[in-house]
């Protein structure tokens, strides 16, 4: 898909495909994580990288983060739909209304949380391995959905408060000459 610059029979290529990209590459990077994890690693074992400091550790997580909601798996499913749902409509409905961070932001946030919810839905728990001793074990998805909402909040705090319920970060550009 292309779009028409103004100018002499200039185009660019849509935005959506660097977006697919950066998705994929995250998506695909948290799936091949896991697989190693799961060939090389014992469960329950732990592999000191950097002694006392970064292990491998592999573990199931029925529940949320740090392990919370154990008895309730199904919940996690629900939620990570909603938010796949909402954070794609985001996308696709707002595209021109974000800037390139907010964009990066949700695409990181939708490949984390698909590779969570893969996760629930093939293994019915989700595979946690990397172990820095002092925080609760967690995965590269977990890591790529914490920067996605780091990142947005980040954004948010920089662009200020408008008072209306939102951030001017995601208001229409306006060009002023």
């Amino acid at each position: 898909m292309l779009h028409k610059m103004p100018g002499k029979n200039r185009k660019e290529f849509s935005p959506i495909i660097p977006l697919l990209s950066a998705f994929l590459f995250v998506y695909f990077f948290d799936r091949a994580s896991k697989y190693f994890a799961m060939k090389f690693l014992t469960a329950g074992a732990t592999l000191p990288v950097i002694k006392n400091f970064l292990h491998l550790t592999l573990l199931s997580n029925t529940g949320g983060a740090f392990g919370i909601f154990q008895p309730m798996p199904w919940l996690f499913i629900i939620v990570a739909v909603i938010a796949l749902i909402s954070i794609s409509v985001i996308l696709l409905v707002g595209h021109k209304r974000l800037g390139l961070s907010e964009k990066c932001a949700l695409v990181f946030m939708l490949a984390g949380i698909m590779g969570n919810l893969t996760d629930r839905l093939l293994f019915g728990h989700v595979i946690d391995f990397i172990d820095f001793r002092i925080w609760p074990v967690f995965n590269i998805a977990d890591c790529f959905i914490t920067t996605g909402a780091g990142m947005l909040i980040i954004r948010m705090v920089a662009t200020g408060y408008d008072g209306k319920g939102g951030s001017r970060c995601c208001r229409p550009r306006v060009n002023r000459r």
